[in-house]
């Protein structure tokens, strides 16, 4: 519980950072699901469902495959939106929880994600 509002806190400051208008709603619908994740699985098993995961976007766009087309947009920006989530999520989830850094540097490591 504590972890989720260390997370609603930082959301909070970020949204009047940028000015936007903070409604309780926006709060109310914050997304866990990563700190869920990094909370419930040990870095390897959570690096190979990420992996998995997201492979199974790349395999529905084969280089073969992307094109002008509207299909190849909309599976472009699906894959985009996807992984911009994912992006934040951690962002927020490292600001409010520096304890995870470790944890989720280890991800990145069997993922091979260079972080610097």
């Amino acid at each position: 519980m504590l972890q989720r509002l260390a997370i609603l806190k930082v959301l909070h400051r970020k949204h009047i950072l940028n000015g936007d208008d903070v409604l309780w709603k926006c709060l109310l619908s914050a997304d866990f699901s990563f700190l869920n994740q990094i909370s419930s699985q040990e870095p390897q098993d959570l690096a190979m469902s990420m992996t998995i995961e997201n492979s199974d976007l790349f395999r529905k766009l084969c280089a073969a495959d992307v094109d002008c087309s509207e299909e190849s947009q909309t599976v472009l920006a699906d894959m985009r939106s996807q992984l911009n989530k994912l992006v934040y999520n951690v962002s927020i989830c490292l600001t409010a929880l520096p304890e995870l850094v470790k944890p989720v540097s280890e991800v990145a490591k069997v993922i091979r994600i260079s972080l610097g």
